[in-house]
């Protein structure tokens, strides 16, 4: 399992790691990079050969993030025999593992990305940020809508894409302020 500590960051735009810190997950059709962040930080869709989606990568805009809050130390390994990759974050306030593949479609044409977070000891707190990019960040998504039964889609480029997960959340994270001796206070409320 590799382990790298990293600093609390905003989910905005992963910086570039050095290539050993991705996992590569893969589905037959296309593959994906999952930095140490919890970003998907290279994906073409739909196929190999196309177009960037999430393309941190090259330090492009189009990203996935799942990323803990505060400081965490990473690691993961894959699942015996597979390209299902645990990633795991060891925070400051517990241990968050997201289980991560690219499932095999029936259809060459469609891409289905599976994330599944787990608490595993104490509060999980992260950050969601999708924003995919067709064209390697030339086309960003448009106009993003939810849907009554809670999901998520939108276009780019040629593409269209659909997100579901929680159906309850705040839309911007809650940040628990820090003090000078950096303990923090409760969060409000």
């Amino acid at each position: 399992m590799s382990r790298t500590s990293l600093p609390s960051r905003s989910a905005d735009n992963p910086p570039p790691q050095t290539l050993r810190e991705y996992a590569l997950i893969a589905d037959g059709e296309r593959g994906a990079l999952i930095g140490p962040h919890g970003d998907i930080a290279w994906m073409c869709l739909p196929r190999w050969d196309s177009d960037a989606v999430f393309s941190t990568l090259i330090g492009g805009p189009g990203h996935y993030a799942l990323t803990p809050l505060g400081r965490y130390v990473w690691g993961g390994y894959y699942e015996n025999g597979t390209l299902v990759r645990r990633s795991r974050w060891v925070t400051e306030n517990g241990i968050v593992e997201c289980r991560e593949a690219l499932a095999l479609p029936a259809d060459p044409h469609r891409a289905v990305l599976l994330r599944r977070l787990h608490a595993v000891d104490g509060e999980a707190r992260l950050v969601v940020d999708l924003a995919p990019a067709a064209g390697f960040g030339a086309d960003r998504s448009r106009l993003p809508h939810r849907d009554e039964d809670g999901t998520w889609s939108a276009r780019t480029g040629n593409l269209r894409w659909r997100w579901s997960g929680v159906s309850e959340a705040p839309p911007h994270p809650v940040r628990t302020p820090r003090r000078a001796d950096g303990r923090t206070d409760p969060p409000p409320g």
